[in-house]
C-alpha cells in the first residue's frame, strides 16, 4: 500500500485528473454559473460529468476535487516527504513538497470551516450583516 501511495505514476494520474476536472469545471461554469460549478467539480468527493457528443449525453463518473487533493496531499507525504533520500541534495525538493502539503491541508481547513459572503456598503455606512453566497433564503412578503 506505501509503494502505491508513495508512487510518481499514482501522482501523474491525480495531476491529469485535476486538469481535466479544472477544464471541465470552468467550461461549465457558462451553463451552472460559478457557485455551483465549485460545488460540482472541485468541493466533491466524487461527480458525474455529462458528456454531449451530438445530442448524446454520456454520463462520465469522475473523481472530485476534495478527493484528488486528499490522495496528493498522501501521496506526497509518503514519496516526498518519507521515502525520499534525505540530505542537503534534496532540502529545495523537501522544502517545496512541505508548502504544498501545507497549503492543501490549509484548504481543507477553509473548506471545513469557512463562510463566504459580501456585505455591500456605500460611503459612510456600516453593518454587522453580510448576505452569504451558499446559503440562500427565500423570503416571502404576505
Amino acid at each position: 500500500m506505501f509503494a502505491f501511495l508513495s508512487s510518481y505514476g499514482l501522482a501523474i494520474t491525480v495531476l491529469t485528473f485535476l486538469l481535466l476536472i479544472t477544464f471541465l469545471g470552468t467550461l461549465s461554469q457558462k451553463d451552472i454559473g460559478l457557485l455551483d460549478s465549485q460545488r460540482k467539480y472541485f468541493d466533491s468527493w466524487w461527480l458525474i460529468h455529462d458528456l454531449d457528443l451530438g445530442g448524446t449525453l454520456i454520463p462520465v463518473p469522475l473523481p472530485g476535487g476534495g478527493l484528488l487533493m486528499v490522495i496528493l496531499f498522501f501521496n506526497m507525504l509518503c514519496g516526498a516527504v518519507i521515502r525520499i533520500r534525505k540530505g542537503w541534495r534534496t532540502i529545495g525538493v523537501l522544502i517545496s513538497h512541505l508548502a504544498i502539503m501545507f497549503m492543501l491541508a490549509a484548504g481543507f481547513v477553509s473548506f471545513l470551516y469557512k463562510t463566504e459572503g459580501a456585505m455591500p456598503l456605500f460611503e459612510g455606512q456600516a453593518s454587522d450583516q453580510y448576505q452569504s453566497y451558499h446559503e440562500r433564503i427565500i423570503d416571502i412578503d404576505r
